[in-house]
């Protein structure tokens, strides 16, 4: 099939979770079928700068547009005068927009899929245009035949946990003002995108449920294509720098620009950490992420308190931790973080809404726990105990490398993507 990919970024090397699932899902088709790529390049990269050499391999044509810049007057503008969710002008570009129209002008595309709800546009726009440039097709006669979204998240329930949270503390009503009008607007635009899609695919079962209470006409139209993890690039005997972690260490990892994991670092370090650090004082704690937000860059002022910033390999941070901890109370979907963790052997303490959508086990694979104290508890009692974190690890690195190694779950692809 020839098929249009539409991503938010350039995906190789991933530098943030969605980029994960956007590369190997872009390699797994581009192997079976002609895909043209169309991304925008890296921020504050040349696009010359690009290492195109992987996917130029396997890809028919790429292309690469300018990432988009929005000001702050822009953005207010949008956000007071647009029915659309603020996540769908985030990418807004002409240029995209342009070479949109150019290629579906000269190539009759299949299908287009689309990652994630920031390019939804792009993907109404270019399923659109191929239906007016070949109206009398038999083959694929309307919008939805063509289009294909791929869901990071059911993003109306991620702003809707988002509005639930901030709403228990005074200082972020702004916050939760604005995701109670996203949470609403998204709840319009994704169901759009999803009826005007002819297929859609979910991370999880959770998200998978969510898409059919926004949607019901779409549930024979869903497929789970989970995030997964390379079993073989995370693990202990893979060759990554060395770096000397601290007995007690506490590692959390993620982009630290991403609200779900700011809000997660904070409840860790204001409500959890002190806990920890009465009973145990040799207790460390490490933020490792790029782009860390002034909050959290304060957090290096805490006792006990490493925020890293940007690393070049996360590995041997997270092969490093004493304890990983996935404190997330909002968000939604499968956390790539967690899959990484749990192949890299970890112990790992999580909420249960950090680990909502993974199959684990309470006390199998992982320590499960909600409030601080429990949390710090289940933490603390994995400090204390190295063999009911090397059985956790062992437990969770199984789990992770039988169920979620990205070779095993791709293949849903070929029910939408037929050779």
């Amino acid at each position: 099939m020839r098929i249009l990919v539409l991503a938010p970024q350039w995906p190789d090397p991933p530098r943030q979770g969605a980029a994960i699932r956007n590369l190997h899902i872009l390699l797994y088709l581009a192997q079976r079928h002609q895909v043209t790529l169309l991304t925008f390049e890296p921020q504050g990269e040349p696009q010359g700068g690009i290492d195109r050499s992987q996917l130029e391999r396997v890809c028919e044509h790429i292309e690469v547009v300018p990432t988009p810049h929005r000001s702050p007057i822009a953005r207010l503008n949008t956000l007071l005068s647009s029915p659309l969710p603020d996540m769908a002008w985030r990418l807004h570009s002409e240029a995209m927009q342009d070479r949109i129209r150019k290629l579906t002008r000269l190539t009759p595309f299949d299908a287009v899929h689309v990652e994630g709800i920031e390019m939804a546009p792009y993907g109404l726009l270019a399923a659109q245009l191929l239906k007016i440039q070949s109206p009398n097709t038999q083959r694929v006669p309307e919008v939805q035949n063509r289009l294909v979204y791929d869901a990071h998240n059911a993003e109306y329930l991620l702003q809707r946990r988002a509005f639930t949270t901030d709403t228990a503390h005074p200082r972020r009503w702004p916050k939760a003002f604005y995701s109670l009008v996203q949470w609403r607007r998204l709840r319009r635009f994704e169901k759009e995108v999803c009826l005007s899609s002819r297929h859609v695919l979910a991370v999880s079962e959770a998200d998978n449920r969510a898409l059919c209470r926004l949607a019901p006409d779409v549930a024979d139209r869903i497929s789970v294509l989970p995030n997964g993890v390379d079993p073989e690039y995370w693990s202990r005997d893979a060759s990554y720098p060395d770096i000397a972690m601290p007995e007690g260490a506490i590692v959390f990892d993620g982009s630290m620009d991403f609200r779900p994991n700011i809000d997660a670092v904070l409840w860790f370090a204001h409500e959890v950490w002190p806990l920890i650090l009465a009973k145990n004082p040799e207790a460390c704690f490490f933020v490792v992420g790029r782009n860390p937000t002034g909050e959290v860059l304060a957090l290096s002022r805490v006792p006990g308190i490493t925020v890293t910033g940007a690393v070049d390999d996360p590995r041997p941070w997270v092969a490093g931790a004493t304890v990983y901890v996935v404190p997330m109370r909002m968000g939604g979907g499968v956390r790539l973080k967690l899959l990484q963790a749990m192949a890299m052997g970890c112990a790992i303490v999580s909420t249960p809404m950090g680990a909502e959508g993974v199959n684990v086990r309470q006390g199998r694979e992982m320590l499960l726990a909600r409030p601080a104290e429990d949390f710090a508890g289940a933490t603390l009692s994995l400090l204390s105990n190295p063999q009911r974190r090397a059985s956790l690890g062992q437990a969770a690195r199984k789990r992770a490398s039988e169920n979620y190694a990205w070779e095993k779950l791709l293949p849903t692809l070929d029910k939408i993507y037929p050779s």
